[in-house]
């Protein structure tokens, strides 16, 4: 978070190293701009110059908050929490102990009962004279309880398909429209089961009469649009394997990792499957016929600035599976990771 500007986020891209593009961060957010989600993060490419030196290619981009032009919800109400809004963010570093993620580990949250989702506290996470909230608070008991019992509804669907009841806590439509932003991207952090079971960097809210809501999107660098095989940690060699990654389910199935979550359950229920495919039908002919176009435009606009930016810092980690490609090699590969996921789910969907 930058102290620069205490109302954006800056993505720097030596803290985005994992990008060899620089702009994975901006077309899935262009993704996610396509869908019906009520707010997507806006955000631009920008210089740094700090003290008079250039510190590389930045992206600039919105804080997410509760506020009327971004998550459009209640305030928190402590006194009566039912009757406030709730923004929280599923995060599996939630209680991790290990010293290098102190920092990461430390945020008032719960792992919920029956999946073992990790919700954490964004708002409210502290009264209004800055006394941090605990887990006798109020808030803290009224999200815990509703987490409780929309998981409950949804574990339904195991045994009854055709039960409607995951609808009085779950809004289908944001759900979907999530659901198919991550199989599109191939977003990692979906569906991450490192270091616990569940995903990083995903956020909801909820208002007061209303049900859990998933979005908005956020943290796209890495492990998106792989098209050569998946790299971690620790490897210093390439190779072109193609990533199989592009032809399985990720969220919706949860087999590649052996990980727990709600579109396993949901993926049974007759009508939220129908709604699936029909925003599917939808989107993908937008996500298709316009994705290239913007990809080359923001491509293009960029072109002199990554060129600097990466005689400032090199190459990238290789988690993407691109850090030994040229930059537009590397802008080919993750428009080649975008067609063939596309198709693929195209093919597949129906078949769920």
């Amino acid at each position: 978070r930058s102290t620069l500007f205490p109302y954006t986020t800056l993505f720097r891209s030596r803290d985005n190293y994992k990008d060899r593009t620089l702009l994975r961060n901006d077309v899935c957010l262009w993704i996610s701009k396509q869908t019906n989600l009520p707010y997507t993060v806006s955000g631009e490419f920008v210089e740094l110059v700090w003290n008079g030196k250039h510190m590389g290619n930045y992206y600039l981009c919105e804080q997410i908050r509760i506020d009327n032009h971004r998550i459009d919800i209640h305030d928190p109400n402590l006194e009566e929490p039912e009757k406030g809004g709730y923004f929280m963010r599923i995060d599996a570093f939630l209680g991790y102990s290990d010293p290098k993620w102190a920092d990461k580990g430390t945020d008032l949250g719960f792992w919920s009962t029956q999946y073992k989702v990790p919700y954490i506290f964004k708002d409210p996470d502290e009264d209004e004279n800055g006394v941090m909230l605990t887990t006798k608070s109020p808030a803290y008991t009224y999200m815990y309880n509703y987490v409780k019992d929309m998981e409950a509804a949804i574990y339904k669907l195991k045994t009854d398909n055709n039960s409607s009841d995951w609808k009085k806590y779950l809004d289908p439509y944001t759900a979907v429209d999530f659901a198919l932003i991550q199989e599109m991207t191939m977003n990692h952090d979906a569906y991450n089961t490192w270091p616990k079971n569940g995903p990083k960097s995903t956020y909801m809210y909820k208002d007061s009469a209303g049900p859990m809501c998933f979005g908005p999107m956020w943290d796209y660098d890495y492990h998106t649009f792989t098209l050569y095989g998946d790299f971690e940690y620790g490897n210093t060699t390439w190779n072109s394997t193609e990533n199989q990654r592009l032809y399985q389910w990720e969220i919706m199935k949860m087999t590649n990792k052996g990980g727990t979550y709600y579109f396993s359950d949901l993926k049974r229920n007759p009508e939220f499957k129908a709604l699936l495919i029909e925003r599917w039908n939808a989107l993908k002919v937008v996500w298709k016929n316009d994705f290239e176009n913007y990809v080359d435009e923001v491509a293009d606009k960029i072109r002199l600035s990554e060129s600097y930016n990466k005689e400032l810092w090199g190459y990238p980690s290789r988690e993407n599976g691109d850090w030994q490609l040229t930059f537009d090699e590397a802008i080919k590969a993750l428009k080649q990771a975008f067609n063939k996921r596309w198709k693929w789910i195209d093919d597949n969907i129906g078949k769920l």
